[in-house]
């Protein structure tokens, strides 16, 4: 498992700058085909948190029950996504 965090070259130096901290707030984007389109203001990201990770490039979020997302809350996996490090969710 080490090993594959380690990259050639690097000189034995892991790198974690996709690592956030568990617990954060998550904006998530909204996809543009479930976005309202007749709506100029309409919001853009919900609100989610983060629980886990997958891969090295995709988060996994939980979003509240109601949310825009086609899975109207649950779990997501997501790519598109800008974190707030100084707010934990409880």
């Amino acid at each position: 498992m080490v090993n594959s965090l380690l990259n050639e070259g690097d000189n034995g130096i892991v790198d974690v700058s996709n690592l956030r901290v568990y617990g954060c707030r998550a904006y998530v984007t909204i996809a543009p085909e479930d976005r309202v389109r007749s709506e100029k203001m309409a919001l853009r990201a919900q609100i989610g948190k983060l629980i886990g990770y997958e891969g090295k490039s995709l988060y996994l979020i939980l979003l509240p029950p109601g949310s825009v997302s086609r899975q109207g809350g649950g779990i997501v996996k997501t790519s598109y996504i800008t974190f707030d490090e100084s707010i934990i969710d409880d």
